[in-house]
C-alpha cells in the first residue's frame, strides 16, 4: 500500500511479488496490494493441490532479492508465475 500511495496510483493498479511453494514447488505470484494471495485458486491455477507462503530466508535465497523488493524480473532462477486476473482491468499495471 505504501508504494501505491507513494506513487499517487490507485491500490489495485499496483502489484506486489509474493513467492509460494505449490505441491512442493516454487512459484512466483503476483497480486495487487491491497489483496492477500488465495492459495487455493493459487493451486487451483496450476493444477496443484496444496500451496503455502514460502518463507522469507528461502525465497531470498531463490530470487537473489531481499523481502520487500523482491521482482517478478531478473531473479536468479525462472519461476513459473500466477498474475492475478484483474490486471486485465488496466492498461499500465506497476509491479
Amino acid at each position: 500500500m505504501e508504494a501505491a500511495e507513494a506513487l499517487g496510483l490507485p491500490p489495485e493498479q499496483v502489484f506486489k511479488t509474493l513467492l509460494c511453494l505449490i505441491d512442493e514447488k516454487p512459484y512466483v505470484a503476483i497480486v495487487p496490494v491491497n489483496c492477500q494471495l488465495d492459495l487455493k485458486r493459487a493451486a487451483a491455477a496450476v493444477g496443484g493441490r496444496r500451496a503455502e507462503m514460502m518463507q522469507v530466508d528461502a525465497a531470498e535465497r531463490l530470487t537473489g532479492y531481499v523481502a520487500g523488493g523482491i521482482s517478478p524480473f531478473g531473479q536468479k532462477k525462472a519461476l513459473p508465475t500466477i498474475v492475478d486476473e484483474t490486471c486485465e482491468l488496466h492498461e499500465t499495471m506497476y509491479v
